[in-house]
């Protein structure tokens, strides 16, 4: 008889399109090289199928030669379908559920099954691999009913498996990996009951082979993807020793009831590579019950990355919230099913106010991870779905009280849930800015007072504590960065717009001093802590705490040094140029607001909007004081009249390259009037006092000048000016700069004067066509010469020559919330016949569409301009996503041999206009047109058959691009043959198509 080899079955869950894509590549390279695999089931395809098979778990654990066949969900098969793909999950999990329910009532009724043939078939391993693709957000929602199906296999078998291991991989975003093949992935390993010193099983070694993952220890590939280090800052090498050895506690809701060998807790980092980072968002996307799910599942679909990607940019609060209510709404008897979840003693979970990722705890290896703050949006919605959350949290607590026992139900009160989300924050990534000791006074601030234990009790309790003890060592080295501080205290708060040697080491040092501060004032908290729980968990929470403190010290004290000699060396710079970065004005915002008792040091203008705009508010110099300030130097309304075209352009160029701080708000008109009235004030003739707003006018209006604006999305090396007093004048400066990313901030000509301006692109001049409220007042109280010489600033719509002009209609949405726009368009129908007869250009030259010279185009740019001025909250990427709605809505797709007399008939901009129907290249060189007349870089994008259109871009910005050798610019991918596609959005035809780059530079000259 032929002896039976013994193969550990693999059920391989592939969730999302990338994942499958990848799980094909893996199982043609893992599963289709051996024959002695042929019981390994393929995977779990949740995409691209229709087939609805169900679930058979009965096949899972057949015994005869056949091929364990590929599992299917009954879900959509499109892309496009994928609102049906919510309530088929819905199906899909109850289908689930009752085949677990027979399948393994089945086994359990029969032991020798369960404990005989079972254990030689599995040969006491079974690999659960999950490969999920997060950029996602119903491949996230996927997770969940997936979970249901590997606890019940986990519940079932691991009293009889010496070994079981579930490896969980989550792709990052696609757009991040440098090569289209590479397996770039989250990882996770949940080592249960002796763990793996050595991965010996043959089906293990395989799988990760195929992944990509050479090496064949599990600890060192948990290393490889997150960089662990032990607390001591070694390199963890032993499974032993290692006490969190896995990151993403995706299903750690799930696996309450394993072995107490368990050891789990949330993401301990990010994976750095090639300079970007992978965020493991959305991990933690199940909880307690579905409204608390809803607001797990609100903060994932949030993401940036996952919002564009799912529900594009046309998405709206009520269809999101519909969306997850649909998510959520398989959880038909969760009231069981968490009951038993619940059950375990070791585990329990907390979550703070909706607004940061879960914590999962396991109490009796605690450990607390860094948090995400760059992410979270004060969004209006947000908040609401925060404040929706508390709503939920008191029922929670009450279900925990009925399942955990009197321990678990000490520990999970609301005041302990703040206090470890406190700590959390505390003892984070030490590169990640903290949020100041607000925690803290909201802690402080619920604690019911009444429950404290009497003063000699706590202090007996805390004498107990040994990390008192090193107080002391740390306030030593505390004063010695305070003295190197002192050397930085004329850079601004806003020091992360500092040149890019100089961020690193001071945001090491300013987290040090915030790690060492917080420290220091433990002594208070901790008998709030003691008050909350008992002794021994205190205590292992101040010793988490000692040793994160100890690590991040550890790392950042050997750069002390270089930051001293950076410091000196960059203080030096500062006296050279006389940049004024110092905070040293009379009278400077900052200045007094440091010197204010009510200022809280831990807080920051920069990263904290509330606290920035009670700031202002609360130290927001008077009008009249800034025009005060205004008039000292004399420049601001005396020597308008000396500057010309020349030495204005020149002054514009040298000033937008300095950074410099908002001083203060004020509002262009106010201060002209006040600036007017003070003169005559002072003038002893007061009627012969003329009123010159011409610099004043010019600073809150024009746009900085400065080399390549050709950047959407943000840029260092490409400007705009912020028009921050346009509209609304109640609210504050600070408010609408905060809103920005890529503030920095300039001077025109006067020194106390700051302009903020966001980093962006070029406006150009001649495109410039409409005032706002405040500098339409200020422009019409200029004299004649005066805007004579604002005649190249300001430029009315210009007017169409032509005898015959035709005017073209178009229409379309866009927006979030959707808003209709139209353009009415005059087209000289000579100039569209003339073109019509002119000869088609080659396709190497079909750049030249883009750039000819076009009244129409002209006319159509400062339409948009218009557009634009009207609607300040768009970002450029908005803008230039605005304008694609406009040609995908306003030019009907259909081919050249349809409508010209040729196969293939590139048409010019004033065609496509004039015929309102092209193609996929005269859409695209249309696109291109506008786009260039509206200052961003763009370029053609030549694929096999296909032409699209690319804007240059920041390169971390997400999305699809092609990166020009030559310039090294990254074209943004920008498809106008149809609607719905964003910019950045490649279509899946043309993933791996090579595309061969057009640029398109318009460049300025003195005669045009």
């Amino acid at each position: 008889m032929e002896k039976q080899t013994k193969v550990s079955p693999a059920l391989v869950i592939g969730i999302g399109p990338f994942a499958q894509k990848i799980l094909t590549r893996v199982s043609k390279s893992y599963f289709d090289s051996d024959p002695t695999r042929r019981k390994i089931t393929k995977f779990v395809a949740l995409y691209e199928t229709d087939q609805e098979k169900g679930l058979d778990l009965a096949s899972i654990l057949q015994e005869n030669g056949e091929p364990l066949p590929e599992i299917n969900f009954p879900l959509a098969s499109t892309a496009g379908e994928r609102q049906k793909f919510i309530e088929n999950l819905v199906k899909s999990a109850d289908q689930i559920r009752a085949s677990l329910n027979v399948h393994f009532h089945e086994i359990r009724t029969h032991d020798s099954l369960m404990e005989i043939n079972l254990d030689k078939r599995l040969g006491k391993n079974i690999n659960l691999y999950v490969v999920a693709d997060l950029t996602d957000a119903l491949s996230s929602a996927a997770l969940m009913p997936i979970a249901f199906l590997l606890q019940d296999i986990m519940q079932q078998t691991h009293n009889t498996l010496g070994n079981l291991m579930l490896n969980i991989s989550i792709f990052p975003d696609k757009e991040d990996r440098d090569d289209k093949d590479e397996v770039g992935l989250f990882s996770s390993l949940l080592i249960l009951d002796k763990g793996y010193r050595d991965v010996s099983d043959k089906t293990t070694l395989d799988m990760l082979k195929a992944m990509g993952i050479k090496d064949r220890s599990p600890l060192t590939l948990s290393s490889y993807l997150f960089d662990y280090r032990k607390p001591n800052g070694n390199d963890a090498r032993d499974v032993d020793e290692l006490e969190l050895v896995f990151g993403n506690s995706l299903l750690g809701l799930m696996l309450a009831d394993i072995p107490q060998t368990l050891s789990f807790g949330r993401p301990m980092g990010y994976i750095q590579k090639n300079g970007s980072f992978y965020s493991s968002i959305g991990a933690s996307c199940l909880s307690y019950d579905p409204d608390h799910l809803i607001e797990k599942c609100v903060d994932l679909f949030s993401s940036r990355i996952i919002s564009e990607g799912f529900l594009g940019e046309h998405r709206t609060d009520s269809d999101l919230i519909n969306l997850i209510n649909r998510a959520t709404a398989y959880f038909g008897d969760l009231p069981e099913w968490y009951s038993q979840l619940s059950s375990g003693k070791n585990f329990f979970h907390v979550s703070h106010e909706g607004q940061l990722p879960d914590i999962n705890v396991n109490i009796d290896h605690l450990y607390l991870s860094p948090m995400d703050f760059e992410d979270i949006r004060n969004t209006p919605w947000q908040i609401e779905v925060a404040d929706y959350s508390l709503k939920f949290k008191k029922e929670i607590l009450l279900d925990l009280q009925q399942t955990f026992d009197s321990q678990a139900i000490q520990m999970a009160s609301g005041k302990f849930g703040q206090i470890v989300q406190f700590l959390s924050e505390l003892v984070g990534n030490p590169g990640i800015y903290p949020q100041g000791v607000s925690v803290i006074k909201r802690i402080l601030k619920g604690l019911d007072e009444t429950t404290i234990s009497s003063a000699e009790v706590i202090t007996k309790q805390i004498n107990k504590l040994d990390a008192i003890d090193n107080s002391n060592v740390i306030q030593e080295d505390f004063e010695k960065i305070q003295t190197i501080l002192k050397k930085a205290k004329s850079l601004p708060i806003f020091w992360r717009f500092l040149p890019r040697f100089f961020r690193k080491p001071l945001s090491i040092v300013i987290n040090l001093e915030w790690i060492i501060r917080n420290y220091l004032k433990l002594e208070g908290l901790r008998r709030h802590i003691l008050m909350m729980l008992a002794e021994e968990h205190s205590a292992r929470i101040e010793a988490v705490l000692l040793e994160s403190i100890k690590l991040a010290y550890s790392a950042i004290k050997e750069d002390l040094g270089e930051f001293e000699t950076q410091i000196d060396t960059f203080d030096g710079k500062l006296k050279e140029t006389q940049n004024l970065l110092a905070l040293d004005f009379g009278n400077d915002i900052f200045k007094t607001l440091y010197s204010s008792d009510e200022y809280d040091p831990f807080r920051s203008t920069a990263i904290d909007p509330i606290f920035a705009e009670w700031a202002y508010q609360h130290f927001q110099q008077p009008i009249k004081s800034v025009v005060l300030d205004l008039l000292v130097t004399k420049k601001v309304f005396d020597q308008w009249e000396d500057l010309s075209a020349e030495n204005f352009s020149q002054a514009i160029l040298a000033a937008s390259k300095d950074l410099y701080l908002p001083l203060r708000d004020y509002h262009l008109d106010q201060v002209l009037e006040q600036g007017l009235e003070l003169r005559k004030e002072q003038s002893t003739h007061p009627d012969e006092v003329e009123f010159n707003p011409y610099l004043p006018l010019i600073r809150s209006a024009l746009p900085m000048m400065r080399p390549n604006f050709d950047a959407i999305g943000g840029s260092e090396y490409s400007t705009k000016r912020r028009y921050f007093l346009a509209e609304n004048k109640s609210s504050p400066f600070v408010q609408p700069v905060l809103g920005e990313q890529n503030i920095k901030f300039c001077q025109v000509d006067d020194r106390r004067i700051a302009t903020a301006v966001t980093v962006r692109d070029l406006m150009p001049l001649e495109a410039f066509t409409e005032l706002n409220s405040n500098l339409q007042w200020a422009y019409d109280k200029l004299n004649e010469d005066q805007k004579e010489q604002l005649k190249n600033v300001f430029v009315p719509i210009p007017t169409l020559e032509g005898t015959n002009l035709t005017d073209r209609s178009f229409t379309w949405k866009f927006g979030n919330p959707e808003e209709d726009f139209s353009i009415v368009l005059p087209v000289d129908e000579r100039r569209y016949h003339l073109a019509r007869l002119e000869q088609r250009l080659d396709q190497p030259e079909w750049y030249q569409y883009v750039l000819e010279d076009s009244q129409e185009l002209n006319y159509l740019a400062a339409c948009f301009l218009n557009l634009f001025l009207q609607h300040p909250e768009w970002t450029r990427y908005d803008q230039t996503n605005a304008i694609l709605a406009f040609v995908q809505q306003g030019i009907k797709y259909a081919l050249d041999k349809d409508t010209t007399p040729l196969t293939e008939w590139p048409r010019s901009p004033i065609e496509t206009l004039y015929d309102q129907v092209g193609d996929c290249e005269d859409v695209a060189i249309l696109t291109a047109a506008i786009m260039n007349r509206l200052g961003f870089h763009v370029a053609l994008l030549l694929l096999p058959g296909h032409c699209a259109m690319g804007i240059a871009g920041v390169d971390h910005m997400p999305g699809s691009f092609a990166i020009d050798s030559d310039s090294g610019y990254h074209y943004y991918y920008a498809e106008a043959t149809a609607t719905g596609w964003s910019v950045g959005k490649l279509p899946e035809d043309y993933q791996t198509a090579d595309i061969k780059i057009q640029s398109c530079s318009r460049l300025i000259t003195k005669e045009s």
